[in-house]
């Protein structure tokens, strides 16, 4: 579930650069098509802490905090013209990661 989530963040950039788009235009694309998605995932997070479906010190937990201390970061891209997906650690962990068998450890 998540990380499909994430997936259509990496599916919204991929869309971006075959069109060629300036970094104008990619950060409105974003805005429109990604910052929803990245909402969602960080309410999700909250909600999983909050109602304690994931243990706060387990790896899933741990990695649910750290998104959510770090959101503003990882959000980035659909904030400031210019600014990459792959700027931040976890983008660069996950993305390998989105098409792995793994994805029901994250409710997939």
């Amino acid at each position: 579930m998540v990380l499909n989530w994430y997936k259509v963040i990496w599916i919204n950039d991929d869309e971006i650069k075959t069109q060629q788009r300036n970094t104008a235009e990619r950060l409105a694309y974003h805005q429109e098509h990604s910052l929803a998605v990245m909402q969602k995932i960080r309410d999700w997070g909250e909600q999983q802490l909050a109602n304690e479906q994931v243990e706060a010190n387990s790896g899933l937990g741990k990695a649910i905090r750290y998104f959510l201390n770090h959101y503003e970061g990882l959000s980035r891209f659909c904030t400031v013209e210019g600014a990459t997906l792959m700027g931040d650690p976890l983008c660069r962990f996950i993305m390998p990661h989105i098409s792995s068998a793994n994805l029901h450890v994250f409710g997939t």
